[in-house]
């Protein structure tokens, strides 16, 4: 009974919007962490560094990067490695290739777990975090429309290059 009272408390608090979200504005690391947070409990698995959460980093798809800056704006991001395509990053004509507007698309030095430095080509994208937040099925819903978008890019991309030559 007591279990039936507290979910039919939850779910009003829901509907009427009173219910705090999931994800909320705050502390770079605090958003981030609550981010990872929503995206492992959607069956994913996630280690913060820093003020960045590192998620899905040895799984088959693309990995996901998800940070907080200032202005509120929450933010995706993944790497590629072109030179499983043949090419080095700061020769693929990637600014070629069509993207939507909000996504930004470069080279980028990073280092790999051992420390080892690797230019590869980094994808992000987000939006502003509104002052009340998201839910965890919002935030679930934005990283994978941010990974289609991304892995959509490389598809074009892939395809791009043999045109190019």
């Amino acid at each position: 009974m007591m279990f039936a009272r507290s979910f039919a408390l939850v779910t009003v608090l829901e509907i009427c919007g009173c219910a705090p979200p999931a994800i909320a504005p705050g502390p770079p690391r605090d958003v981030a962490k609550s981010a990872a947070d929503a995206w492992s409990a959607a069956g994913h698995a996630c280690e913060m560094k820093g003020d960045l959460a590192y998620c899905d980093m040895s799984a088959a798809g693309l990995p996901l990067i998800i940070g907080y800056a200032a202005g509120r704006r929450l933010l995706f991001g993944t790497v590629f490695d072109t030179e499983s395509l043949g090419k080095p990053c700061a020769e693929v004509p990637f600014d070629r290739v069509m993207r939507p507007e909000w996504m930004t698309v470069k080279c980028d030095a990073i280092a790999l777990a051992d420390g080892t430095p690797k230019t590869v080509l980094s994808i992000v994208g987000g939006g502003v975090l509104g002052e009340r937040g998201m839910s965890r099925d919002d935030l679930v819903r934005a990283a994978s429309l941010f990974l289609q978008e991304a892995e959509g890019f490389l598809i074009r991309l892939k395809d791009f290059l043999p045109l190019a030559r």
